[in-house]
């Protein structure tokens, strides 16, 4: 089964942040995510899995109740 990507867009959008702040939250490991290469515009070149996203979310939100 194919798992479904999205968008640093996209997260950004979901999570209320900005694009700079997702692709940070990459860079430092905080979020996985799949470089799909530089050939693409700045700032799309990475995809994030969906089961990324909801460990994201999840550590995020245990973070917040502790």
């Amino acid at each position: 089964m194919e798992q479904k990507m999205l968008s640093v867009a996209d997260v950004a959008e979901m999570l209320d942040v900005h694009k700079r702040t997702v692709r940070r939250w990459i860079n430092s490991g905080k979020i996985g995510a799949i470089n799909i290469g530089s050939s693409t515009p700045k700032g799309t070149r990475y995809r994030i899995p969906l089961d990324a996203y909801r460990e994201f979310v999840r550590e995020r939100q245990q973070d917040k109740n502790e």
